[in-house]
């Protein structure tokens, strides 16, 4: 509560000292000048009132090398504060980049960095060759096998023609060398009588 009472008082003490503040040195010198006596074509100013001109446009410079020094100073730290956030900004716009590099593209083989279409391309390539080539070996495979089957079919088949021809064979060996024996024995049937 006590407070909010001094706060009236501390803002009169605030305008006023502004007031005095913002009477400019120009101001201050033409109220000296009214103020001052004349004698002859010159103006007699008080001593008093000279040195407090003298002490105000003092205090007054003072201020304003105060006041460019911190804006200096100020901008030096806003200076240094923009270096750091466009330094910030070309470490973000790195990362930014290297993100959008590391997504759009792949290591193919491991060491090939590739854009993403490309490397999409060369592997849609690599599966359709691998799979003509296993297309090619299996349609090549069910070939062979045919062919294969074919070849032990006509071989059985060539087996039992060559069985039967070697029983028939047999057979009529058998059956002449009978009929050679018959006619050997009516031979000597003859030649015994």
């Amino acid at each position: 509560m006590k407070l909010f009472s001094c706060l009236p008082v501390v803002l009169i003490m605030m305008i006023n000292s502004y007031q005095v503040v913002a009477q400019s040195i120009d101001s201050q010198f033409k109220n000296l000048i009214e103020k001052s006596n004349n004698y002859q074509e010159y103006k007699v100013v008080k001593k008093s009132d000279l040195q407090q001109l003298w002490k105000n446009t003092g205090d007054s410079l003072n201020l304003y090398y105060q006041n460019q020094h911190k804006a200096k100073a100020n901008i030096s730290e806003k200076d240094k504060a923009i270096n750091q956030l466009k330094n910030n900004l070309a470490e973000k716009d790195n990362s930014l980049n290297q993100a959008l590099n590391s997504v759009n593209e792949m290591s193919f083989l491991g060491f090939i960095a590739m854009p993403k279409n490309s490397y999409n391309l060369v592997m849609w390539s690599f599966i359709g060759i691998l799979a003509a080539v296993i297309a090619f070996l299996y349609f090549g495979f069910i070939k062979a096998k045919r062919d294969a089957n074919e070849k032990i079919q006509l071989y059985q088949e060539l087996s039992e023609e060559h069985k039967a021809f070697r029983a028939k064979s047999q057979e009529s060996e058998r059956r002449l060398a009978r009929e050679l024996q018959d006619e050997r024995n009516k031979l000597a049937e003859y030649n015994i009588r």
